[in-house]
């Protein structure tokens, strides 16, 4: 038998199971390109230092380091953009 009350079920009611949490937002969630970014910047870096070691041609040298110049240029320019995007929203990161 359940009996409820104006203010809700009394103590013989089934209670109800809890609501699911709500799903993280998305700064949450993995930054799959940001991952990727820093995959690109160590790769490049581990193959400048490999063609140091092999001593390898100038070429080589500047292949690896555009590519290492790059990946830092592009994560720090998402850098800025995902801090002024939240600095327009009014919310800061770890404040």
């Amino acid at each position: 038998m359940t009996n409820t009350h104006v203010h809700g079920p009394t103590a013989d009611a089934p209670a109800r199971p809890p609501s699911p949490a709500p799903s993280p937002p998305d700064a949450a969630r993995p930054d799959l390109v940001r991952t990727l970014l820093w995959l690109v910047l160590v790769i490049s870096t581990v193959g400048n230092s490999v063609a140091s070691f092999l001593d390898a041609g100038t070429g080589a040298h500047l292949l690896f380091g555009l590519v290492t110049t790059a990946g830092v240029a592009a994560l720090v320019v998402r850098r800025v953009r995902t801090e002024r995007r939240d600095a327009n929203r009014g919310s800061r990161p770890g404040g």
